[in-house]
């Protein structure tokens, strides 16, 4: 397998779960912060204007993947200790060995501190990891390994969430809980987000679309009116509290 590089700028994220045939439950029960169904581009979004094989629609998000290429946000709202942050994937690929992968980031501080999750779900694979860059060094807390809550095929759908509490991250992948593991979250709340991508020695023809993401209160917890004001303000202003230079941008390894 080639290391595979996944980009990630900082930009304000929204999110929602969006129900399919071979889609899972629900992310969580607690309440929502941020919801998209990526219909069309938000203001708020850090996104290039104009990204050849990128569109926004009634499907969601979607990318046609060159081989080695790889896409990454994180979200820019606001700074957040406890949460649920999930998504909902989608991929179409042609070949039998696809390497396209997807999953979600949390627990970032800033472009050299944080956690992201990964999955391969083509055939032959059905991995899974996750990887920490520390000081902008990347190491892997959860080395990968197989799992058969990830829904396996050329084109299939997968919801990946990560629940963090505290110093606690839980992952699951379609509503099973897959693994739990102490971590290094930084005092002052975190950013959170996604990552997608494709193996540079995948040579088929790969079309990843982000159905949905939702963002949440663990365990049923309510946020104050003042929280969510803050929040609401934010998510509709674009009014990013971290400031980051233009075009810095951050590449972290899918595996």
């Amino acid at each position: 397998m080639s290391n595979v590089k996944s980009k990630f700028k900082v930009v304000l994220l929204a999110a929602i779960f969006c129900a399919g045939t071979n889609a899972a439950a629900a992310c969580g029960t607690g309440q929502i912060l941020f919801e998209d169904k990526f219909e069309k581009m938000q203001p708020s979004w850090d996104f290039d204007s104009n990204e050849p094989g990128r569109t926004f629609g009634p499907t969601g998000l979607v990318y046609k993947l060159m081989p080695g290429k790889a896409v990454g946000q994180l979200n820019q709202a606001d700074l957040l200790t406890d949460y649920e942050v999930c998504a909902t994937f989608q991929i179409d690929v042609s070949s039998d060995k696809g390497e396209t992968y997807f999953g979600v980031a949390f627990w970032f501080s800033d472009f050299d501190n944080g956690y992201w999750t990964y999955v391969y779900p083509t055939p032959g694979w059905g991995t899974y990891g996750v990887n920490r860059v520390q000081n902008g060094k990347t190491i892997r807390p959860v080395a990968e390994r197989k799992s058969d809550a990830i829904r396996i095929g050329k084109n299939v759908t997968n919801e990946v969430s990560v629940v963090v509490k505290g110093n606690q991250a839980t992952m699951f992948i379609n509503g099973r809980k897959i693994v739990e593991f102490a971590g290094h979250p930084p005092s002052g709340g975190t950013m959170f987000g996604f990552n997608i991508g494709r193996d540079k020695s995948d040579t088929g023809t790969s079309v990843l679309i982000i159905k949905s993401m939702e963002v949440r209160a663990i365990n049923g917890e309510k946020l104050s009116e003042a929280q969510l004001k803050t929040l609401k303000v934010n998510s509709m202003s674009g009014n990013l509290r971290l400031r980051v230079p233009a075009g810095r941008v951050l590449t972290l390894p899918g595996r």
